[in-house]
């Protein structure tokens, strides 16, 4: 019986309902979730195009400290080394949001591998 979960994709690791079940619209824009993880957060209850809203708008703060950063860099003249810590925490941003935003495998391996390499 447990293969047979596993064969049908993905499981919400609370409720252990396959991801379409935890979808509130029946055709989301970037298809049924993919990833290995489904957060708490109800898939597409906002908007047909982000999966997880709330856990997505925590991409923005990353974002815009990221930018407020390398402005900073390029308005001091700082070394390079000072920028690239600002590039690595504005691609924690972009994978948070690519993940949260698509529940998709390609998402999902943007935010680890940027947690990762930043």
């Amino acid at each position: 019986r447990r293969m047979a979960a596993e064969a049908a994709g993905p499981v919400d690791p609370f409720y252990r309902r396959p991801p379409k079940v935890l979808s509130h619209v029946s055709d989301p824009f970037w298809g049924t979730p993919s990833s290995l993880v489904d957060w708490c957060e109800a898939n597409y209850a906002h908007s047909r195009y982000i999966a997880e809203l709330f856990n997505s708008l925590t991409a923005v703060p990353m974002l815009a400290v990221a930018v407020r950063g390398l402005w900073l860099c390029h308005h001091y003249k700082l070394e390079t080394r000072f920028a690239l810590c600002w590039v690595g925490i504005g691609c924690v941003g972009v994978g948070t949001l690519a993940f949260h935003a698509t529940l998709t495998h390609a998402g999902q391996a943007m935010d680890e591998l940027s947690m990762i390499v930043a």
